[in-house]
């Protein structure tokens, strides 16, 4: 069976790729996201729609002036976290006038879907292959793709989706310190935050923990930690499991959206969860925006934190609210004191610090990845050291 899944996947990838080897003459390699993940995760969503797409327009149709085009109450009839107001699917976009059509349809879609195809920035690339008549294609060429929620599971989609974010690392990256974290550096990481909490594991009373990455990037460290609970909630026929609801803030839009996606994506399939499982978006809380200048989760604390900071980032443009925030002490965020400004990465170390949970409130356990530069930079007495 693990053999069949992977065959499985490592298909999908490679039909994927050709895509974007089909439109190589018209968008550069490193414009390939812009295509590549944003119609993978379009086609998935359609896929997870389509069972109840016309209930939907139907419902337009019926409420639209009571509801407008975008209300949760359309989640209730899709049943999923996310919705689509139109009766358009990639294989219906039209030949003539396909750029406006597609443009149609993702403006119908509920705001939280709709937010990361504009990050991706897929206008202009599809302008561009509207432009050289290859738009249509690429739309059938994804729409041939099986990617409803029998044929691919959640864990096989987001093994997909991963390895297309991973493949694209490299393009991504605009600087040295901004890299992808290493998935077995990540899987170490979560084990031993999670380590020893028998309450997530075994109880049966329906936990809530919160996780919290101040830097979460494409959501590696999240999507492990889901991955790693529900590995052990497997086969345990649990009837009120523990679950985690993530938190997280990146700077970057497109790497923003694709950590978004991924978690969006994640529970498509039905299986044995009920309507109020099926229509929770895993990515309510996960912001684009940048932690060190504007907390997106300011006077909250969470029972784990995981992260891996940008190493040697420069922090001048965030300095004037840095150091704001460090007239208040202990009382805000970074009340040791600030770093080098060619370094940032304690400041991150005590954005983390500020986050765990107080010991009354069951206390917080954190794990960070970092260069040794928090532990030694500055003489004795001195700088971060001091």
């Amino acid at each position: 069976m693990a053999n069949e899944t992977l065959n499985k996947t490592l298909n999908y990838e490679t039909e994927i790729w050709n895509i974007a080897d089909y439109v190589r003459d018209v968008i550069s390699r490193a414009d390939y996201n812009k295509v590549v993940l944003p119609f993978a995760l379009l086609r998935r969503l359609e896929c997870a729609l389509e069972p109840t797409r016309d209930a939907v327009v139907n419902a337009v149709k019926e409420h639209e002036a009571d509801w407008g085009r975008e209300n949760d109450n359309y989640c209730q009839i899709s049943g999923k976290a996310f919705y689509n107001v139109t009766g358009f699917r990639l294989n219906n976009l039209g030949a003539t006038d396909t750029y406006n059509a597609l443009d149609a349809y993702i403006s119908g879609f509920s705001p939280n879907a709709r937010e990361i195809m504009l990050k991706f920035e897929m206008e202009n690339t599809c302008k561009k292959l509207h432009d050289n008549n290859m738009l249509y294609e690429v739309c059938n060429r994804f729409a041939a793709l099986p990617l409803d929620s029998e044929t691919v599971s959640d864990r096989d989609m987001s093994n997909i989706y991963e390895h297309l974010i991973q493949r694209y690392g490299d393009e991504i990256a605009e600087d040295a310190e901004d890299f992808m974290t290493p998935k077995d550096v990540v899987r170490l990481a979560v084990g031993m935050v999670f380590a020893n909490d028998d309450e997530l594991m075994n109880s049966d009373s329906g936990v809530v923990r919160t996780l919290y990455d101040p830097t979460c990037g494409t959501g590696g460290f999240i999507t492990d930690a889901l991955d790693q609970l529900d590995e052990w909630h497997e086969n345990r026929k649990m009837t009120a499991p523990a679950i985690i609801v993530p938190y997280g803030e990146e700077l970057s839009p497109v790497t923003w959206a694709m950590g978004k996606a991924n978690l969006l994506i994640r529970n498509v399939s039905g299986g044995d969860k009920d309507v109020y499982d099926q229509t929770k978006d895993m990515s309510a809380h996960i912001v684009n925006g940048d932690t060190l200048s504007a907390d997106a989760f300011e006077g909250m604390t969470f029972n784990y934190s995981l992260s891996n900071p940008p190493y040697g980032k420069k922090w001048e443009k965030e300095q004037s609210d840095v150091m704001e925030e460090t007239k208040l002490g202990f009382k805000g965020r970074f009340g040791a004191g600030v770093p080098s400004i060619n370094d940032g990465s304690m400041l991150f170390l005590q954005n983390v610090i500020s986050k765990m949970s107080p010991v009354e409130e069951g206390g917080g356990k954190a794990g960070i990845v970092l260069s040794a530069s928090p532990l030694f930079n500055g003489d004795a007495g001195s700088g971060a050291s001091h």
